[in-house]
């Protein structure tokens, strides 16, 4: 499915990380810590938005940082059902009201910018209105 990456607020900031730096760079402790790794392969019908022009927009996984340290923001159920399929992963990096040190600890991690404006690929899967 082609989607359009959505952001959360206007000072997220929309980016493409490597799976490997996933792993590397962001606290994996923070993205375990909801019992991550037996998620079921199906969206929330609430990470979509249709546009006028009926363009499909997924609500990118958010990331943010305390300290020296990623935090998830509450996206981490988003991120595990994606992480399986893409080689680059999506995320909108919360950059407004945190701390320089925090700030720095985005700014540390290789990233490339999204253009919101094309399309990328996230595999076809069920869409349900909650998950279990």
């Amino acid at each position: 499915m082609l989607v359009l990456a959505e952001v959360n607020l206007p000072t997220d900031l929309p980016n493409w990380v490597n799976r490997e730096d996933f792993f590397q760079y962001f606290d994996q402790d923070d993205f375990h810590n909801r019992e991550v790794r037996d998620v079921r392969a199906a969206y929330l019908k609430d990470w979509f938005h249709t546009s006028e022009d009926g363009s499909i927009k997924f609500l990118i996984p958010i990331v943010s940082a305390l300290g020296n340290r990623t935090d998830l923001v509450g996206t981490r159920h988003r991120l595990a059902v994606i992480l399986p399929y893409l080689e680059e992963i999506p995320f909108a990096f919360a950059t407004g009201h945190i701390q320089a040190d925090a700030l720095r600890t985005l700014e540390s991690i290789p990233k490339r910018p999204i253009d919101i404006s094309v399309p990328f690929w996230i595999p076809d899967l069920p869409i349900r209105d909650t998950l279990p």
